[in-house]
């Protein structure tokens, strides 16, 4: 076989390889963006919205659990272009995988059991931080799977940390991080929501867009505020709270 089959075939094999990580990290981006919005819109009294989300807004939702998943990937793939030995390499990822799974864990538990007054701009934060530890450790995991062939040494222990890492991205990540911005949405000022004018009249606060949909709560609703979907038109303009 010629070298230029040999590259064209390395090419192939990479590209299969990448696709087949970029598919599976959407999976868990739209499912950690389902799990958001659904825990964001319960905390508002709205939980029949989720059904409305198509799926493609789903992923945008988790778009940052994407990301989080490359990231990871990509730290992985450099350091394993250093001169460092490849089995001493794959030990230290995955202690610093499992040491990310640990405290992640001990950390959302804490705050998916602590009461709803916690939840705040601050634990929102951390949330994401929470996050994008847990993205970066997938990742690692599945660079070593995929590209260093991680399965045929793979034992039960592993299989389990990393089972746990994914379940905390998609499900404890997003809840918390949902439940936080819900709160907030729902027993703040929302002096930091955009207005939405109907016919030049101020009449809601935009909580979210999805395509050619505004969320919104109704400005003359007391509390709990009253949500709804309305159409973007001719008739329909957002803007800033002066």
């Amino acid at each position: 076989m010629s070298d230029r089959h040999r590259i064209m075939n390395s090419l192939a094999e990479w590209a299969v390889k990448l696709g087949s990580i970029a598919g599976l990290a959407s999976l868990i981006a739209g499912i950690a963006g389902y799990v958001q919005f659904m825990f964001m819109f319960e905390r508002i009294g709205a939980s029949w919205l989720v059904d409305a989300i198509p799926t493609e807004y789903l992923v945008r939702k988790g778009a940052m659990v994407f990301i989080n998943i490359m990231i990871g990937l990509a730290i992985s793939c450099g350091l394993s272009r250093t001169s460092i030995e490849k089995n001493f390499l794959r030990r230290c990822m995955a202690f610093v995988a499992c040491f990310i799974t640990i405290v992640s864990a001990m950390f959302a538990l804490y705050l998916l059991f602590d009461l709803p007054s916690r939840y705040s701009p601050s634990v929102y934060s951390m949330g994401q931080v929470i996050g994008f530890l847990l993205g970066v450790a997938v990742g690692c995991y599945m660079y070593d799977l995929v590209f260093n062939e991680g399965f045929k040494s793979f034992g039960m222990a592993q299989v389990v940390q990393m089972f746990l890492c994914v379940v905390l991205v998609v499900y404890t990540t997003p809840n918390i991080t949902g439940r936080a911005k819900g709160y907030e949405l729902s027993s703040g000022s929302l002096n930091s929501l955009p207005v939405v004018y109907l016919k030049g009249i101020p009449k809601y606060q935009l909580i979210e867009t999805i395509g050619d949909s505004l969320v919104v709560f109704e400005l003359q609703s007391s509390s709990p505020r009253k949500v709804s979907i309305i159409k973007f038109g001719e008739d329909v303009s957002v803007a800033l709270q002066k």
